[in-house]
């Protein structure tokens, strides 16, 4: 690994919304600190579990939802280090990955969270709500319809997905279903208009 000072120090990560009040106290801190591993076990990469990792994105798309619905961006001042991406990881050409022992509360400097949730948020997480480094934004969703077809949806048909599940540990995350509980639909990429 190399380090990454020649990279300007604004990294991002994801996080599930349901840690993100311990995060936005106690930081970023790797798994072993944590015991928190949102994967499947056979999911997960070959990755240390003593790192904490964030990402640089590469292309415009600039948030990664299947490691949760937060991104944080984080202005280290940490020591950060390019970590070589395996070369079967779907994300080798999205995002330079980046790693550190932790990240410290105060570098975090802000949590992009989609604006078409913004009440909901508001009404099933406050005090999260009520953190000075919360913005909500615009963006543009991807998701697979049951026949198939992948389609965006632009910022003014999100309403479609105003009922999926928040927490990725839950059924139905980042899902919309019909009533009675057929899976109509799934979101594979939520991408913020910055």
């Amino acid at each position: 690994m190399k380090e990454a000072n020649d990279m300007k120090n604004i990294v991002f990560a994801n996080c599930d919304i349901k840690d993100l009040e311990k995060i936005l106290v106690e930081g970023l801190l790797p798994a072993s600190v944590t015991g928190n591993n949102n994967w499947d076990d056979d999911n997960r990469a070959e990755n240390a579990n003593d790192k904490v990792y964030m990402f640089k994105p590469k292309t415009i798309i600039n948030n990664f939802i299947e490691y949760g619905l937060a991104r944080l961006t984080i202005e280290s001042t940490s020591e950060l280090e390019i970590s070589e991406i395996e070369e079967f990881d779907h994300h080798e050409n999205l995002y330079t990955e980046v790693t550190a022992d932790k990240i410290l509360a105060k570098d975090i400097v802000a949590v992009t969270l989609p604006r078409f949730l913004e009440k909901r948020i508001k009404k099933e997480y406050p005090k999260i709500a009520l953190n000075n480094k919360i913005v909500y934004k615009n963006c543009i969703l991807k998701g697979y319809f049951k026949d198939g077809n992948q389609r965006n949806f632009a910022c003014d048909a999100l309403n479609y997905f105003a009922g999926i599940k928040l927490n990725i540990s839950e059924y139905g995350y980042c899902r919309e279903f019909e009533k009675g509980g057929k899976h109509i639909a799934t979101i594979n990429q939520l991408v913020y208009i910055d």
